[in-house]
């Protein structure tokens, strides 16, 4: 059984923008090697939906290549955009939109 403390949780950020502004830290690979954890769960709260350069590559290719070198299960959340809850949310909310303007 997984056990979760706080102890166990850490904050950490990827896809550094180039935008020259100084970079949050820690960095996602960076907080993976420190944790010396073997079973990482990645939840991107940053994101409610799936994004190509985030999600796909900085997570399921760099972040997975990273983690298997270290023979380190890494996976990830789903977005919110998988949530049926989410998109009936954001439905509801257009239709409310559009009766206001009607």
């Amino acid at each position: 059984m997984l056990r979760w403390t706080s102890a166990s949780a850490s904050f950490a950020f990827q896809s550094a923008s180039h935008t020259g502004e100084p970079w949050l830290g820690p960095d996602l690979l960076e907080a993976i090697e420190r944790s010396r954890a073997r079973d990482i769960l990645v939840c991107p709260i940053g994101f409610v939906a799936d994004h190509l350069e985030i999600h796909y590559y900085d997570l399921d290719v760099e972040a997975q290549a990273f983690a298997r070198e270290r023979e380190i299960r890494l996976r990830r959340t789903q977005s919110f955009n998988a949530r049926s809850e989410f998109i009936d949310a954001l439905a509801q909310v257009t239709v409310e939109a559009r009766v206001r303007v009607a």
